[in-house]
Order: structure tokens, then sequence, then C-alpha cells
């Protein structure tokens, strides 16, 4: 018994529809999306505590490497406050150690150059060779002047103990008033150079905060 003709062709229908279907896929054109054409800027991970490089180097121009050291303190000489010393103090029967640290004191205070040294041996020489000058027994083209030469505003002295214990006083004086203006005093392990200085650069940083208003 034979199929019915429809029947038959319906297997080929159902074919057709479905290579119809995969036709339609393969042939659809794909669709590619554009790209935006731009580029991309990637910045650099930063850790704790870094700023941005404008900033670094802003702060670079404005602090130096060793912008941090200490700079020397410049006085003009005509602003300088002039500074006399007289001999320390000490036992009679030890005069070198009394030189020793007034001697320390001299050259701490001469290598600052922020005062002005007047030695009062220097002052006596000066005064005698005006009088030379004035006598009229040498040439006056290149003589000095009276009143060329400043007195000194202060002077410096101390006391070296070496008995009831060992110690140096050093004393700023004002020369107009005879009042004492400032006073130091160290208790060294020894009596030497070295304590010497450490006690002349106690008192020099005190003078420049208050004569020059340095801290």
């Amino acid at each position: 018994m034979s199929n019915p003709p429809h029947l038959s062709i319906r297997p080929l229908i159902v074919l057709m529809l479905v290579f119809l279907v995969l036709s339609g896929c393969t042939a659809r054109p794909s669709t590619v999306k554009p790209v935006n054409d731009r580029s991309e800027y990637y910045q650099d991970t930063r850790f704790e505590g870094q700023i941005p490089i404008q900033t670094s180097q802003e702060l670079q121009e404005r602090y130096p490497a060793g912008f941090h050291e200490n700079e020397p303190l410049v006085i003009p000489l005509d602003q300088q406050v002039r500074v006399s010393f007289r001999l320390f103090t000490s036992n009679p029967s030890q005069p070198d150690i009394s030189k020793m640290v007034t001697d320390t004191f001299v050259n701490v205070f001469v290598k600052s150059n922020i005062f002005n040294i007047i030695e009062r041996e220097q002052i006596g020489h000066l005064t005698g060779e005006l009088e030379l000058n004035q006598s009229g027994l040498v040439n006056q083209d290149n003589a000095p002047e009276t009143g060329q030469f400043s007195a000194p505003e202060f002077i410096i002295t101390g006391a070296i103990d070496q008995v009831g214990g060992r110690l140096i006083d050093a004393n700023l004086l004002d020369i107009s008033t005879g009042r004492v203006v400032l006073s130091e005093r160290i208790v060294p392990a020894a009596i030497n150079s070295q304590n010497a200085e450490m006690l002349a650069r106690i008192l020099l940083t005190r003078m420049k905060e208050k004569f020059y208003k340095v801290n």
C-alpha cells in the first residue's frame, strides 16, 4: 500500500525550511562596533608620601641641597659690637692657665668674625704710635689721626678656680656702667683648652642672641 502524495512531500518541505534557516544565518553580514580612537594615559602607582613631580621640582628649586645648613652670620664691621678681653684670674702659682683660657676665648671670638675685638695691649701700642707721630719726629703723610680708634663697649673677663673645685667663670661687663651683662660657668673635669673653648662658644652664642637677635 503506497503512502499518500502529501506525506512523501512533507520531509522535503522540512529539509527546505532547515536549509533556508541555515543559509540565512551564514549569509547575515557581521557587524563590527567602531572603537574610539583615543590615547590612554597611565599613572604610576603612588606610594604613601609620594608627591607630584611638579611639586617636587618646585620644592627642589626653593630649597636646594644644603639649604638647611647654617649660613655664617655676617655683620658689617661698623655694626659689630666692640669687645675687649681682660686676663682671666687664677691661682698666682699657675699663670699659664690664665693665659691659656684667655687666649682660647680671644681665638673663638676672633674666628666668629661678628665682634670687633679690641686688645688692650694693642690700644696701648697705638696710643704710643699716635704720640710719636704727633711729636713731629716722623713723616705725617701716613700717620693715623686721633679719634680713629674706637674704645671697646664691653669687656670679657672671668676666673678659674682649682682649689674648691674645678670651674671656669666668664663674665661680660658693660664698660660704661661696670654692670655684668651676661655670665656663664662650667664645672669641667679638667681645666684645658677644649673646655675653655666650650665655655667661650656658650658665651658667644648668648651674645649673638642678645646683640644681633640670632637664635
